[in-house]
């Protein structure tokens, strides 16, 4: 919240403070919590202060990126030709065959998943519900809708191999 007090807009921003502090907490776990591991009691610091220094850096950055992006400093150069090449529409042969392995990963998925898995497959996948509310909804843990959606992206990443082996 510091950080964000001392912005240069002056104004607070709690939704933004709130986004920070997940990032924090993101960043002190992420890579197995290398960061929240590395904390070293013999160094002098309390764990609260150790904490607190490395979410004050990383809301230092994160409010940097912020206003670079608002000066336009996370855009980069890119060729014509390139921009022309990558925005080009799929050929209507390409688009019907894109459509035609996504009906026949979603029959495999049909048929490969037990009745739990297609459940999870469809509200996650199909129907665009997070987690909680799908956990919820088969009166399970958040955690074993997590485990399906693991099995079920290693299934369809199969399906795919198998197809862009075979194409």
């Amino acid at each position: 919240m510091r950080a964000v007090l001392r912005a240069p807009n002056g104004t607070v921003d709690y939704d933004l403070a709130d986004d920070i502090s997940q990032d924090v907490w993101v960043h002190l776990v992420s890579d197995g919590a290398r960061r929240l591991l590395a904390y070293d009691p013999e160094r002098g610091l309390s764990l609260e202060s150790y904490v607190a220094i490395v979410a004050e850096r990383e809301a230092i950055s994160r409010l940097r990126r912020i206003t670079a992006q608002k000066r336009g400093g996370h855009l980069t150069a890119v060729e014509i030709d390139d921009l022309n090449a990558a925005s080009a529409e799929p050929s209507p042969e390409e688009h019907l065959a894109e459509q035609q392995v996504a009906t026949d990963l979603g029959r495999h998925l049909e048929g490969a998943l037990p009745e739990r898995g297609r459940l999870v497959w469809r509200y996650t996948f199909h129907d665009g519900r997070d987690p909680t509310e799908a956990a919820r909804i088969l009166g399970v843990e958040v955690q074993v809708i997590y485990n399906w959606q693991f099995k079920i992206r290693r299934l369809a990443r199969n399906f795919l191999e198998q197809v862009k082996a075979a194409g």
